[in-house]
Parts: structure tokens; sequence; C-alpha cells
């Protein structure tokens, strides 16, 4: 049997992480049987073609990622990364997808991403160093809402100023203290009560549910 050694490529190339990318796609499509994958990319340039800001990212098993979300720093504060975010949304929806994933840094724009209803779900220490990574996901909430009003609370439409104030409290639910309406305080009154609780930690199929269920009660 031939072995093979292990090499330090000492000037990687994108095309090197393509490469890798493209292998593990194929497998997880051959795991999943989902083939649907594709890049998101959205930008903002002026009339000349520069490019002042912009989003990439992926969509593939009815999840969506955002890797990257940029503005220029002579154009932060004006709403250009809201516009990117609720835009890559609405592709997101459009290729069916039902969640989106993001990570941001403590230094970068955790709070941001909170105020247009994206959760807390994670969150890594001391990467990098002295700092924080916040792993965030915008599903149940904003996924909701669209359902029951659709374009209507996205921008332009009748309802998006008045949306917005009930997305940014909402968001505070899964990492908000004792002190108010948030998952820790649902969870401390839970370990009082004296009976057994079953959690439903995502969302289910009716099959799932009552699979669940059995095995609780037996």
């Amino acid at each position: 049997m031939q072995t093979y050694q292990v090499e330090v490529e000492a000037h990687p190339t994108p095309h090197d992480g393509q490469f890798l990318a493209d292998q593990l796609y194929a497998y997880n499509v051959e795991q999943t049987g989902y083939d649907d994958g594709g890049y998101l990319t959205l930008w903002v340039k002026s009339p000349t073609g520069e490019r002042l800001a912009g989003l990439y990212g992926w969509t593939w098993g009815g999840s969506c990622y955002i890797q990257d979300l940029w503005v220029h720093k002579t154009l932060r504060g004006q709403g250009y990364g809201t516009q990117l975010l609720h835009a890559a949304e609405q592709e997101a929806r459009t290729r069916g997808c039902h969640q989106v994933i993001l990570d941001s840094y403590s230094f970068q724009a955790p709070g941001f991403y909170q105020k247009h209803g994206y959760e807390v779900f994670a969150v890594l220490e001391d990467h990098p160093r002295h700092h924080r990574n916040y792993y965030l996901r915008m599903a149940r909430l904003r996924q909701r809402e669209h359902a029951r009003f659709g374009e209507r609370i996205l921008p332009g439409g009748d309802m998006y100023e008045k949306s917005q104030p009930f997305f940014a409290p909402a968001a505070s639910y899964d990492n908000g203290g004792l002190d108010i309406r948030s998952r820790r305080l649902h969870e401390e009154w839970l370990g009082m009560l004296p009976c057994p609780i079953l959690c439903f930690e995502r969302v289910y199929t009716v099959e799932e549910h009552l699979a669940v269920l059995m095995a609780g009660i037996r």
C-alpha cells in the first residue's frame, strides 16, 4: 500500500481553496442529495463601476450563509449594510432557504445583525485573541413574519418601519439575561418545575414531533 506525505503549501492561492471546496461540495451532495448550491454576491457600485459595498456568501440545502458584508468607510451609517442584508435575505427566500446564518467578531457588527432580527446561537471566546466571535442566525422570527405579511415588512413596504422596533427586542431572547424575557429566564423557570420537560429545539415535521413525544412519555 502506497503512503503519501503531508506537505505545507508555502504559497497557497485561491485556486487551492476552491479545489478543496469543490471536493467537499461533491461529497456533501453525495451524502445529502442536495445539489442546489450557489454563490450569492451583491454589490453597491459608483457610476464608474467602483465597488463601494458588497456581500458574499452562498445558499445550499435550505440555508443561506453570509460570509462577508463590507461597506466602504465613507458610506457607513447610511443604510447600505441594511440594504445589502435585506436584499440577500430576499434572494435567499427566492432560492427556498428557511434560515440565514453568519458570524461576526465582537469588534465588527454583531449588534447590527441583532438589530435586524438575528439571534446569537453560539459565542467562541478568545477568537481572535482577546475578542469573541459571535454566530448568529435569522430563522424563526423574521421568516414567520414574512410568511404572515410578505413584502410589506421589507424595505419599501408599508409595514417596514413599524416592524423594525419589533425585531430588535425579540432578537435579544437567545442571549438576554434574567432581567428580561429571555431563553435563560425560561430555562431557569423550567428548571424549577417538578414535572418532566420535553424540549423542541428546531423545526420538526408532524412525524418527528410524535416520535419525540412518544419517546418522552415512555
